[in-house]
């Protein structure tokens, strides 16, 4: 797909295309130096339209306008989940005034929509409590002045309530209270060594004898003889004896 950005003496100046996912910009005008001496107010004309143009061919994702993203991909049942949404107008700029909003859907059961707030910088914050554990699907759209900019798919997981993920931290006074009462002791991770001596394992020992009856096995010995007398005749023939 081609399109021109700019005409010179009915030329295509400027020429943009995007085939499979490859992107390419053709500048057929000459004496570029000229555009950067145009000045219009406070900015030139080159500087920043080639900006533009490098910003367009660095973007991988063709097309990919919105983008959805989530604080982490697994929640409890208890807390909420919280989501954003980046939105980005045809230059790949931060796009704000954007109609932002999410279908939450669990099992291919929709829940419901909800809006999304804008927070700056082309991003919108979105907050819903999950009904259930399972496996939730949020589609995100986006749309400025009727005119639909995109969507994107992100899932999560929800796992039933875990009680000790309430209080991840080290609970010191905890741990000392079950060793004391459990008859134990309590070591931080400093004091490894001192754990293994003051540990009282009793030294065991244990012997282990293996006999082989050699000489009642006639063919072992047969092997042991034809051995030894192959390695005194190759010694004559070499001079070794």
């Amino acid at each position: 797909e081609f399109h021109t950005l700019e005409l010179l003496d009915r030329f295509p100046a400027i020429v943009v295309s995007e085939t499979g996912g490859v992107k390419s910009v053709a500048i057929l005008g000459n004496d570029l130096w000229r555009w950067g001496l145009v000045s219009t107010v406070d900015e030139g004309v080159i500087g920043p339209l080639l900006s533009r143009l490098v910003r367009w061919l660095a973007v991988r994702k063709a097309g990919k306008r919105v983008e959805l993203t989530f604080d982490k991909e697994l929640f409890s049942n208890q807390e909420s989940v919280a989501f954003s949404v980046s939105v980005f107008n045809e230059n790949y700029f931060p796009l704000e005034d954007a109609l932002v909003s999410a279908v939450i859907s669990k099992s291919d059961t929709v829940g419901g929509e909800t809006l999304l707030t804008g927070i700056g910088a082309g991003r919108y914050r979105g907050v819903f409590q999950p009904y259930g554990e399972g496996e939730y699907q949020i589609k995100a759209s986006a749309s400025l002045d009727g005119l639909n900019l995109g969507e994107d798919i992100g899932r999560i997981t929800v796992e039933p309530f875990n009680i000790e993920l309430l209080d991840a931290k080290l609970n010191e006074q905890l741990l000392k209270s079950v060793a004391e009462f459990s008859g134990g002791a309590y070591f931080q991770s400093s004091q490894v060594d001192s754990l293994f001596d003051s540990l009282d394992l009793p030294l065991t020992e244990r012997e282990e004898i293996t006999r082989w009856q050699l000489w009642g096995r006639g063919w072992i010995l047969a092997i042991i003889v034809g051995l030894l007398t192959i390695e005194w005749f190759i010694r004559i023939r070499t001079g070794m004896l």
